[in-house]
């Protein structure tokens, strides 16, 4: 189970802390290689009027695997007003950054955040107006301090809008026009071509106009999203919508907690989902595999996909047995992460409205399956409760029992794209599996000589290095103890740098074997795993994205720096 994560005492020296000198708090606990898997199940329990039920005791629960009973580890309530008292415990914030310093650290979130997908994709242009001024209804009435982030999937995912509670940014997002930039930093791109615009104006005729300084960095975005290929067949849409899913759990891999996945969808074929079948998937086709390796991702951080119908009601009383199947699929994967399907309805704001308020109100389930023996099995699971009749329980249905040598073997297996390309791929969200500080300062040299390097010899406008120094938290790696007591890791270091078009146009990428003694260790629970990058960048109109994967678990981590962001050279350089 994944605790509300604390800041290490001597990762400030990435923070703008001068004026506080309080003790430090104990090392974190690093898990090491650890054999027995821990299956946490998140289970919403709600009346017969779809009123969450508050206050069962441990011993009202029950849960079997495979028919099994197994043995509850622990039980957790989790309420809204609960969950905003412990944020506000843990800090609700970070502390201000110094000059130069970047992170992917997660604040512990007041709420349980919900996360909205338009899949494009997947659905008709004609329902896709329908859908955002549905969400638009809801937005005007939204609780406060609601947590939403906005994703956009077409021919890749794009995040339109990260975490907010501010509404008016929600609005500007839905609206089309970012008001600041999510991805790296306010980095200034050409505008929305004008048929882009046009096309986006029909769709969202009935939306204030926006004002001034809205414009930015994810105007490209909105750009990718609604420029729509329709020339894409039904195994790459499954494809891509897979990969979707896993990019929006990396990112959301460092926010604690059950997290709320509402996909707005025109259907996904049925025929793309595997059949749950207690049996060894060697050979299997590769839509297979990534289908179970993305539910299983989902499942482990906690999140729970709510499909909703683009369609809207079907008031012709025909159904095609395509529109029956595409149900039946987005059925299935609300059940296998512990979500609801919203079928045949007109009420996509209502719908809306409830995930958000039943989804706050849980509880967490952890056991320690009795049988150890996982060879990539199906393995269901059945939730009851000592209560009266007519309660209604959400929960994840099941998962497949992975080797635990699986993830690395995934990681480096050779079909599909791997992680780092996918985590590399321009306006990719970010990833927090591992999470991290970087340091980005202009070098002791400055000035980049031309002939330094072939590239830069091709492009001497790359004339400005930066030194760049990572810090990686410790508790999201994996960490090996060698027989002679020294602790390993296998991590891997990119640095990409951008142009405004979204092409790489420089590198950096460095694997190495991270070894720490005894005494160096404990510098390392407190400081972080650190290692130094120089990287030149040309002198305006670029971005920079940093990447740690750890090559044992296929873990990543990665965020975004706008080089307009950065101190000049002719700032002083780190020490």
């Amino acid at each position: 189970m994944r605790s509300v994560l604390s800041i290490p005492a001597i990762f400030l020296w990435t923070l703008s802390l001068a004026a506080q000198s309080g003790n430090q708090p104990a090392p974190p606990v690093v898990t090491l290689h650890a054999a027995a898997r821990l299956v946490v199940v998140d289970v919403t329990v709600t009346d017969a009027h779809g009123n969450p039920v508050r206050h069962l005791p441990e011993s009202a629960f029950h849960l079997a695997e495979g028919g099994r009973p197994q043995i509850l580890a622990g039980m957790e309530e989790h309420s809204a007003a609960s969950d905003a008292a412990a944020a506000a415990r843990a800090g609700a914030g970070l502390p201000p950054l110094q000059p130069g310093v970047f992170t992917n650290l997660v604040p512990p979130p007041q709420t349980t955040p919900t996360i909205l997908l338009f899949d494009a994709l997947n659905t008709p242009a004609s329902s896709q107006g329908w859908v955002r001024r549905q969400v638009m209804n809801y937005l005007r009435t939204a609780p406060p301090n609601t947590r939403i982030a906005i994703f956009g999937l077409n021919s890749q995912l794009v995040l339109l809008q990260n975490f907010t509670t501010d509404i008016g940014r929600l609005r500007a997002a839905m609206a089309g026009v970012h008001p600041q930039g999510a991805g790296p930093g306010d980095l200034d791109v050409e505008a929305p071509s004008a048929a882009v615009a046009q096309i986006h104006s029909q769709l969202m005729a009935d939306q204030p106009p926006v004002g001034p300084g809205q414009e930015g960095f994810l105007e490209q975005a909105l750009s990718d999203f609604v420029d729509i290929d329709y020339n894409v067949n039904e195994a790459q849409r499954a494809t891509i919508t897979l990969r979707a899913f896993h990019q929006i759990a990396l990112f959301l891999a460092g926010v604690p907690g059950r997290k709320n996945l509402i996909w707005f969808s025109g259907g996904f074929p049925l025929s793309l989902i595997p059949p749950r079948t207690p049996t060894n998937y060697t050979g299997e086709p590769t839509w297979k595999r990534e289908y179970r390796e993305t539910m299983d991702l989902l499942a482990r951080e906690r999140i729970a996909i709510y499909p909703v119908d683009a369609h809207g009601l079907d008031v012709s009383g025909a159904s095609s047995s395509e529109r029956m199947e595409s149900q039946s699929a987005m059925y299935e994967m609300a059940d296998d992460s512990g979500g609801k399907a919203f079928m045949n309805t007109n009420g996509v704001a209502q719908a809306v409205a409830q995930v958000v308020s039943s989804g706050s109100d849980y509880y967490t389930l952890a056991y320690v399956p009795s049988d150890k023996n996982a060879h990539g099995e199906y393995r269901k699971i059945r939730v009851a409760v000592d209560a009266p009749t007519g309660l209604q329980l959400s929960y994840r249905r099941g998962y497949y029992a992975e080797p635990a040598v699986s993830t690395a073997i995934a990681a480096s297996d050779d079909e599909g794209p791997s992680p780092v390309r996918a985590a590399a791929a321009y306006l990719a969200p970010p990833a927090t599996q591992i999470q991290f500080f970087a340091r980005v300062l202009p070098s002791l040299a400055g000035v980049v000589p031309v002939a330094d390097s072939t590239r830069r010899q091709l492009d001497p406008t790359h004339n400005r290095r930066y030194g760049i120094e990572y810090s990686a938290d410790v508790r999201s790696l994996d960490v090996e103890t060698l027989p002679d007591g020294r602790r390993q890791s296998h991590l891997e270091f990119v640095s990409l740098v951008y142009d405004p078009r979204g092409r790489v146009i420089r590198s950096d990428v460095k694997s190495l074997h991270m070894t720490w003694t005894p005494e160096q260790w404990v510098t390392a629970v407190q400081r972080g795993a650190r290692y130094q990058q120089e990287i030149s960048l040309p002198a305006e109109g670029t971005s920079l994205r940093l990447i740690i994967h750890d090559l044992e678990n296929g873990h990543l981590g990665s965020l975004d720096v706008s080089a307009t962001g950065l101190e000049p050279n002719s700032a002083r350089p780190p020490k």
